[in-house]
């Protein structure tokens, strides 16, 4: 996967607050206003709770916080990021952090209070996968469905940057297609992954589950401007496995954007008998572009269609006698543009568009002189 400056240099800060008895995500703007701007990531680890920085963040009902940045751990190599599976519904997102903090109060009720930090090993990262299920059609029924409506629109965006990675990664990462995350990079039973399954995975992850919202308030700034004439209208995604199935063509799998435009209906996805590039071609490509036949040439006639009128002409004919006793034939040839052109429907031949145009004129001057007859063809 390509990355984007815009999406993998912007880190995230979170909060875990207590409100009635609930863990409830919070902005990390608004834990700052409710401590006097205390950030309890510039605290030491085991900082105790008569200290009275510890003190606000008590009072403010803090229970855990996060910071988060989305990208490269030390320049690693995180493995594959997106692993497609046999359709869209089980499609494996691994989301790597470059960096990944998380705190929390420890203590109460008979012991005392202090903080707890831990943060991800740049060379043993904490890597978060889940299934996610990109199935955005109605008709499929899957998780995008049961999202509210403005959540839904985000997701499946229309605009310039609807193939951006940026688009892909906010699918990718909402919280209501995704299932509960596994964590690995981890040592089972340590103080990190007490943390993480306890506020992260458990407690701010399922919160976010409820409403559909990103895991890491990931959002789409378009800055591309939409400059293609076939505006996209619906959407939907695809995942399709190469054939034959063999360790080489492993990588060769494709997640395709199904489009359509104009408002017309988008059919259901199929697997398609073909794969988009070989595996020669593994190297040289990134993605490959298909548009229906059908599709490109009415786009054709809207940019043809004024120039092939303008060039299709008609040459009319005229010829009589003049001088004395008519001793001249005088040969006159009118030309007509923008007569209209015969658009010869081409639904199987290699030509997308065909126009063809024919006309006629003839004359003849006669009586009592020579007789002349003059044609025109085109």
């Amino acid at each position: 996967m390509a990355t984007e400056d815009s999406v993998w240099d912007s880190g995230v800060l979170g909060a875990i607050l207590l409100d009635e008895g609930n863990p409830v995500p919070t902005d990390f703007t608004e834990l700052l206003k409710r401590t006097g701007n205390i950030n309890p990531f510039s605290l030491p680890t085991s900082l105790a709770g008569t200290d009275a920085r510890v003190k606000m963040l008590v009072s403010a009902q803090l229970m855990a916080g996060f910071h988060a940045q989305i990208g490269l751990p030390g320049g690693n190599d995180p493995g594959d990021i997106v692993v497609l599976g046999g359709d869209a519904s089980q499609v494996t997102f691994n989301m790597p952090c470059s960096d990944f903090t998380i705190m929390s109060l420890q203590g109460g009720m008979f012991c005392p209070v202090k903080t707890l930090k831990a943060s991800q090993d740049p060379d043993k990262p904490w890597t978060f996968s889940s299934k996610v299920d990109l199935r955005l059609a109605s008709a499929d029924k899957g998780a995008s469905t049961k999202l509210p409506t403005d959540v839904q629109s985000a997701i499946k965006n229309l605009s310039a940057d609807s193939f951006s990675v940026q688009q892909l990664l906010f699918d990718l990462t909402n919280s209501q297609l995704s299932a509960v995350p596994t964590i690995s990079g981890v040592a089972f039973g340590s103080v990190e992954a007490m943390l993480l399954d306890q506020y992260f995975r458990n407690g701010y992850f399922q919160t976010l589950r409820k409403n559909g919202e990103p895991v890491l308030g990931a959002t789409v700034t378009s800055k591309v401007r939409h400059t293609s004439s076939l505006n996209m209208t619906d959407f939907n995604f695809h995942a399709q496995t190469y054939k034959p199935v063999s360790p080489e063509t492993y990588g060769l799998n494709t997640l395709n954007y199904l489009c359509a435009v104009d408002g017309k209906p988008l059919p259901p996805a199929f697997a398609f008998d073909w794969g988009w590039v070989t595996p020669d071609e593994l190297k040289e490509h990134d993605g490959v572009i298909s548009i229906n036949r059908n599709t490109f040439a009415n786009w054709f006639r809207t940019q043809l269609a004024a120039h092939v009128r303008a060039n299709s002409w008609a040459f009319n004919v005229k010829i009589d006698w003049v001088g004395p006793l008519g001793t001249t034939a005088l040969f006159r040839i009118t030309p007509a543009p923008n007569q209209t052109p015969v658009d010869t429907k081409q639904p199987t031949v290699p030509d997308v568009i065909k126009y063809t145009h024919t006309y006629s004129s003839y004359d003849q001057a006669g009586l009592d002189c020579p007789q002349v007859q003059f044609w025109s063809y085109l």
